[in-house]
């Protein structure tokens, strides 16, 4: 959440990490609600590294993940500007068992990647 008690989402909350802006942990965030987790160890040990490369389908759709022959699936993937392997920008591959076609494409832009689908 932020300081005024609003949730935040998944881009804000990887904003405030990278800019050092105030977060606070939900009380109840905590691993299987087994051990009870400070803001330092949840958020900036272990979210931190979820949230520093992130990857998603360019087409949110039905049926994505079921692979049968010459389907094509996108991937858009967010890396930050000192992220390991940037390039190549754009990368295309072909899974000789399933007859799926891949396209993935990596990006330094957050406002690229959080834009919505039209």
């Amino acid at each position: 959440m932020n300081e005024h008690g609003d949730l935040l989402s998944i881009q804000e909350v990887r904003e405030r990490l990278t800019k050092g802006l105030p977060l606070v942990l939900n009380a109840d965030a905590n691993w299987n609600r087994e051990y009870l987790q400070t803001k330092q160890d949840y958020l900036e040990n272990y979210m931190a590294k979820n949230l520093y490369r992130m990857q998603t389908t360019l087409e949110s759709e039905y049926n994505t993940e079921t692979w049968k022959k010459g389907k094509k699936v996108t991937y858009v993937e967010l890396l930050p500007l000192d992220g390991i392997e940037q390039t190549p920008q754009k990368k295309q591959e072909s899974n000789t068992e399933t007859g799926v076609n891949f396209t993935y494409y990596k990006t330094n832009n957050p406002d690229l990647f959080w834009t919505i689908p039209k």
